[in-house]
């Protein structure tokens, strides 16, 4: 069965009934069959572009990691001088520089690390649902979760 036939077959023409019962299973299986074949073309086909980007990565990365490391150093020499943090005072508006390639400034920005999660206010606690449906599965139960059974018809060719 080829794409253009599975295309033109239109579904809601034929009745769900016990008569019907192997005609849809036939189909099923086969557009079972056909979708595994697609699916492996387009897997192959995306390898293609995968490897030609291992390639580019493999050009291009040491390079940018050296460019990223000159970039730390020259900013780790820059921000004291920039704070005030040497026998040099700046004013605030002398702790942007420019230049003909661009602007060198400080910012300020914060991280966080967690120090006792159980002080952390629930509405900052994001449910972990892989975790939940593994516990699930298990036979684990789950305060505050409601299970919902869902059946489909597994194609297999």
């Amino acid at each position: 069965m080829d794409i253009q036939k599975i295309k033109s077959i239109d579904i809601e023409k034929i009745e769900p009934s016990y008569k019907n019962m192997p005609t849809l299973a036939e189909l099923g299986c086969r557009v079972q069959s056909l979708l595994k074949q697609v699916e492996a073309e387009q897997k192959e086909k995306e390898q293609e572009p995968k490897k030609l980007l291992r390639q580019i990565k493999a050009q291009y990365t040491p390079l940018i990691e050296k460019l990223k490391q000159l970039k730390t150093t020259i900013g780790s020499k820059l921000l004291p001088i920039m704070l005030g943090d040497t026998s040099e005072f700046l004013p605030i508006e002398k702790r942007k520089v420019e230049t003909q390639s661009g602007i060198a400034y400080v910012k300020k920005s914060i991280d966080i690390s967690i120090v006792d999660q159980d002080k952390i206010p629930k509405e900052y606690l994001c449910p972990d649902i892989k975790k939940i449906k593994q516990a699930v599965k298990m036979g684990i139960h789950v305060d505050g979760v409601e299970v919902v059974e869902k059946h489909t018809v597994v194609f297999r060719s």
